[in-house]
């Protein structure tokens, strides 16, 4: 086989997208430039087979290459890279096949160079440039369904839906040695390339679901973990009744060594003093762990730099769960008190009241620096390391879905002031 320049431009071509689906679409095991030097010596390894000119080598080849290198160099796992690779080996030979139809060529198994009237360098170009921009158009479109994914949430590919890309292979290659009608064709690659488009959107669909429910998952036994504590400090405030029980004759061993030793005595007043400080207890709601958690986010903040405060005038909230309590009141507070950490000015409000005997209004208010991100009308987390929409934000709205609640939110970009609140309905038994 002659090397023509159109054939080493239509494998550099191939690499070069390849290395950008792969590097927009999954997080690298190790670096994007480590990453993309493997995805070309693989595309070299797959332009040395394609020279041996036999078309079913150069497919299957492809595709275990392009699920290798994915495997090696990205984040997904087996069954999600072989579909991902069946769909790359759909788009290529789509473009390919069409193109070479075309321009006259049945059965992809080239050999310009002794085909009567056929001028190899320019039908090689004209396949690597017409070819390959059909192929990036294709990846453009799935790129469109293919959130940025970590391992961690990863999810399997169902065996099922890796067939309908690979009947679609075997379908193409084999329609390449039949003498079909060009308009035929035609429509019949534009059917392929829809089955296939919506065999990924479902695959994405299923994975961002499972994906979310992982996520919320995580965020619920965080939830957990953190309420056992919340329980733990509840039985610890308990001890302030024993505290204050035995306060007298604390005082009185405290009146003997004062008369004996000052520096003993004073020693011994200050453990008492720290004693109290550690079981204080603030009645911000008649939620008990509620109360616990406040005075333990107050707490955190504080060793951040950020001060929170607390204004509440009695509200109802202790039919709110222990769970949800944790996962409306710790989410808000966390994310109120990590914007707050980062601005200018470091502070956070806290208003609990409650309407008419009717209603109880959360609403937490905190100074940040950058403006809330949107997406599609919905609130999305800020931090680095998550994907998707926030898992914290989602486990609030969930716990609020359960007493006809939504938080709702706005931004003052002037003041760069930002509010979150909740009116949730007090059941009838507690309003009293």
């Amino acid at each position: 086989m002659t090397i023509h320049l159109g054939y080493i431009l239509g494998h550099f071509f191939e690499c070069v997208l390849f290395v950008f689906y792969a590097n927009t679409s999954f997080r690298p095991r190790k670096s994007y430039l480590q990453s993309s030097l493997i995805s070309l010596f693989g595309y070299a390894a797959l332009f040395s087979i394609g020279l041996i000119d036999i078309p079913p080598i150069s497919v299957l080849c492809f595709f275990i290459i392009n699920t290798a290198m994915l495997i090696y160099c990205y984040n997904v796992r087996f069954s999600s890279a072989a579909f991902y690779s069946l769909m790359l080996d759909v788009l290529s030979c789509i473009g390919e096949y069409l193109v070479l139809y075309l321009m006259g060529f049945r059965y992809f198994h080239i050999r310009w160079d002794i085909n009567a009237g056929a001028n190899p360098a320019y039908a090689y170009m004209m396949l690597a440039i017409v070819s390959k921009a059909l192929y990036f158009i294709g990846i453009l479109i799935l790129k469109r369904f293919t959130p940025k994914n970590d391992d961690k949430y990863g999810s399997r590919t169902p065996a099922a839906l890796s067939v309908v890309p690979l009947l679609t292979v075997a379908c193409l290659t084999y329609m390449m040695s039949k003498d079909i009608d060009t308009n035929l064709f035609l429509i019949l690659n534009i059917i392929f390339f829809l089955v296939n488009l919506v065999t990924y959107y479902i695959n994405m669909g299923l994975n961002n679901k499972n994906r979310e429910l992982k996520m919320l998952q995580d965020e619920y036994n965080r939830n957990k973990e953190e309420l056992y504590d919340y329980r733990l400090l509840t039985e610890k405030y308990e001890n302030t009744k024993i505290m204050r029980h035995d306060f007298h004759k604390h005082l009185d061993v405290l009146n003997e060594l004062i008369a004996s030793d000052n520096a003993e005595a004073s020693e011994y007043m200050q453990n008492i003093r720290f004693a109290q400080r550690e079981l204080d207890y603030t009645r911000y709601t008649d939620n008990k762990i509620l109360n616990i958690l406040l005075a333990q986010k107050v707490k955190e903040a504080h060793g951040r730099g950020v001060e929170i405060h607390i204004r509440s005038k009695s509200p109802t909230l202790g039919f709110i769960a222990d769970i949800d309590v944790v996962a409306i009141f710790s989410n808000m507070l966390d994310n109120a008190a990590e914007a707050a950490q980062n601005a200018e000015i470091k502070e956070v409000y806290v208003d609990l009241y409650t309407v008419n005997k009717a209603y109880t209004a959360i609403r937490v208010e905190n100074y940040t620096d950058k403006a809330p991100v949107v997406l599609d009308g919905e609130l999305l987390t800020q931090k680095p390391d998550t994907e998707l929409h926030g898992a914290g934000i989602k486990s609030i709205n969930n716990a609020l879905k359960k007493y006809g609640s939504e938080m709702t939110w706005e931004y003052d970009g002037e003041k760069k002031f930002f509010r979150a609140s909740a009116l949730i309905h007090i059941p009838p038994k507690n309003n009293i």
